[in-house]
């Protein structure tokens, strides 16, 4: 006996190989006669599925595509890796990073280092960075300069944030080392292959001393790509 509402999977049985063996996922939408009834297809997978005469209806639960689709609620993946590329979460970050480089910083904006960290597809990722900086007697002429350094996305040309640093002072001397952090953006217009660097500058070069980046870090943490 059938009711409406129940699940039935149809197809090949024991017996002779069907042509069409099936198998087809139906629910029960209506019972017209004792001898007939209507059905409605469960699986986007078997659309247009022929199932020859003599096909064995049995009673079934819910039969889905494997692995089952991002449309039916899954994942489209059978391992997390799989199911972490279909949805587009969970990436590794793409980081970039140098030490011991004692580059002079100038006048004019240049890339810290080898610095180079690739976007792999376009989504949404946030950026961080930063760079440590050394004054060893260094001497400004007349105020306190600011030293600048930013991310910067090279292959379209484009700046995506920046942070600074203010020398607070004129006449010659050290200081410890200070870490220039960039804030942390959300950033949303990159697509995949382009690089992006950090960039170090210094409004006005020091008149004596030394004045070098010595380390720097860019972090690509990928939150949602398309």
């Amino acid at each position: 006996m059938f009711v409406v509402g129940q699940d039935l999977i149809i197809g090949q049985g024991a017996g002779v190989a069907l042509a069409n063996p099936g198998p087809l996922a139906v629910v029960i939408t209506a019972i017209g006669t004792p001898n007939s009834i209507t059905v409605k297809n469960l699986r986007t997978v078997d659309q247009g599925v022929t199932v020859s005469s003599g096909a064995v209806v049995s009673v079934s639960g819910f039969l889905p595509a494997t692995p089952i689709t991002i449309g039916q609620g899954g994942t489209n993946a059978t391992t997390k890796a799989g199911a972490q590329t279909n949805l587009g979460l969970g990436q590794d970050s793409q980081v970039s990073s140098a030490a011991a480089l004692a580059q002079a910083i100038t006048a004019v904006f240049a890339q810290v280092g080898a610095i180079d960290a690739q976007i792999t597809a376009a989504g949404t990722w946030e950026i961080r960075g930063f760079v440590s900086i050394d004054l060893a007697a260094v001497a400004f002429a007349a105020a306190p300069r600011t030293i600048t350094a930013k991310v910067r996305n090279v292959t379209q040309g484009t700046d995506l944030a920046s942070g600074v640093l203010h020398t607070q002072h004129t006449a010659a001397a050290s200081f410890p080392t200070h870490f220039l952090n960039i804030p942390p953006i959300k950033y949303t217009a990159g697509v995949a292959n382009d690089h992006l660097q950090i960039l170090i500058t210094v409004d006005i070069a020091p008149t004596g001393g030394t004045l070098t980046v010595d380390a720097g870090s860019l972090e690509l943490i990928p939150l949602r790509l398309t």
